[in-house]
């Protein structure tokens, strides 16, 4: 399959809605693991004209789906919905994120130990 776009920016290019980059940025909207838990709710704060609206919502559905067939924690639906929740979804994937790595790491160490 095709490779998951970065950041929210790359993912809007590719979809052909990039006149919103500046508006999901200056939301706090960069990881494209909140890009795909947009909502409607987003879509009136981030000024999305109706007529992009549901190529907007149907797109981040689908890279939802395949963030997490790749294993990718999704914030739920409407996690960011409150002002200043942008913040809390950033430290909840950070720790997720910190875990694998531990989990990952706490992996190789085991490994290396049982083959000396």
């Amino acid at each position: 399959s095709a490779p998951l776009p970065r950041t929210a920016a790359e993912w809007l290019r590719a979809i052909g809605l990039q006149q919103y980059e500046a508006a999901a940025r200056s939301h706090g909207i960069l990881r494209i693991e909140l890009a795909a838990a947009l909502t409607d709710a987003d879509c009136e704060r981030l000024k999305v004209a109706p007529r992009d609206r549901t190529r907007l919502l149907s797109s981040a559905a689908l890279l939802a789906k395949r963030l997490e067939a790749r294993g990718k924690r999704v914030p739920r639906s409407g996690a960011a919905d409150t002002s200043g929740g942008y913040a809390a979804v950033y430290e909840e994937l950070s720790a997720a994120e910190e875990m694998e790595e531990l989990g990952d790491d706490a992996g190789a160490l085991a490994g290396a130990a049982t083959a000396r």
